[in-house]
Order: structure tokens, then C-alpha cells, then sequence
């Protein structure tokens, strides 16, 4: 992994409510928190720059350019716990349909695991293994 790119992965929910109600996909849940992942780094929550993501980003396969999915809504924030994303899978995207499918099946059955959102971006400012300042573009 070059040392100004990372990738940080946590699980998600489908929207089922939302979804129904308003006529889209949404998924929402924690993209990334200050817990050490996988890696052994960690991220410092308030050093997160959102911006790009919120207003151009999009939500892809696998940190696939090519394999975009759907995109955050202005919902996606920063809180207390970390950054919140709240995204929409497009309707008709066969990937997306065959994600959005699967994810509602995990729920619906109560299984004990989930898909997950993994971000994407650039380190601004490191200290060890803690990211200290990022940009974050995408979700995966």
C-alpha cells in the first residue's frame, strides 16, 4: 500500500424504510471510525475532509473507478463516532441491483455479517500508523 493512499472498511445497513418510502436504494452506516482496522492504522475523525466526497464522489465496487455503483447523499457527515454515509444504489445498474439484492437478503435473514463500506482517498498529514489529515473522494 503507498503510503498516501488508504482504504478502511466497516459494515452497512440497507435503508429498507427510507427505501420503500421514498422510492430509492439507500444504504447508511459508519465508513470509518478512529478503531485501528485491519491494516493496524487509524484515522482521526475531525481530520477528515468530506467535501469532494459529499458534492462529486461516488460510491464504487472494490475502489473500481469503472464500477460505480451510486452516490452519498447530503446526509453523510462527520459525528462523535465517525463519518456517517448515507448513499443511493442506482436502479438499473446490474451490479448495484445484485448489491442492493444481497444486502437486503443478509438483513432480512439476520445473518451475522454485512457488506461494508470501505473509503477511499488521500493522506494529508501522517503520524505512524494514524492518519492524522485526509481527503476522502469515493466510497466502496
Amino acid at each position: 500500500m503507498e503510503n498516501n493512499r488508504f482504504n478502511f472498511f466497516i459494515g452497512f445497513d440497507a435503508d429498507l424504510k427510507k427505501s420503500e418510502a421514498e422510492g430509492k436504494r439507500y444504504i447508511r452506516g459508519y465508513a470509518s471510525t478512529p478503531n485501528e482496522d485491519r491494516q493496524g492504522e487509524s484515522l482521526v475523525q475531525k481530520g477528515l475532509d468530506i467535501s469532494d466526497f459529499v458534492n462529486y464522489g461516488y460510491l464504487n465496487f472494490d475502489h473500481d473507478q469503472s464500477k460505480l455503483l451510486g452516490y452519498p447523499t447530503k446526509n453523510t457527515h462527520i459525528d462523535d463516532v465517525g463519518l456517517w454515509v448515507e448513499g443511493v444504489l442506482l436502479k438499473g445498474v446490474p451490479l448495484a441491483d445484485e448489491i442492493w439484492d444481497f444486502a437486503v437478503a443478509l438483513q432480512k435473514s439476520n445473518a451475522p455479517r454485512r457488506l461494508g463500506f470501505s473509503i477511499e482517498g488521500k493522506v494529508l498529514e501522517r503520524r505512524g500508523n494514524t492518519i492524522l489529515k485526509a481527503k476522502i473522494y469515493n466510497c466502496a
